[in-house]
């Protein structure tokens, strides 16, 4: 007689083991895609809101704004006024 499982794949009898697993790869991809949509989606809904900044755009300046002294002075001796820039291409 076959232990049954749940729905999940998950061996309740067994430790609560998974009975098929998957690569860890596809869970990094399976995230990696997520967060792309993710911001996808929110860079389209701040290009069709009139008034409205890149989510982006927002947390950098908020990092650059709220970083400790040394470090943007640092980030302006590097980088000049293009701090802001290299922090979203970062």
């Amino acid at each position: 007689m076959e232990t049954p499982t749940t729905s999940t794949g998950i061996d309740p009898v067994n430790g609560g083991t998974a009975s098929a697993t998957l690569p860890r790869w596809r869970g990094a991809l399976a995230g990696l895609v997520a967060a792309l949509a993710a911001l996808a989606v929110a860079q389209l809904v701040a290009g069709l809101l009139r008034g409205t900044t890149s989510p982006v755009v927002s947390v950098g300046e908020y990092v650059v704004d709220h970083v400790p002294v040394a470090v943007k002075e640092f980030a302006i001796r590097q980088f000049g006024t293009n701090d802001k820039p290299m922090l979203i291409a970062g």
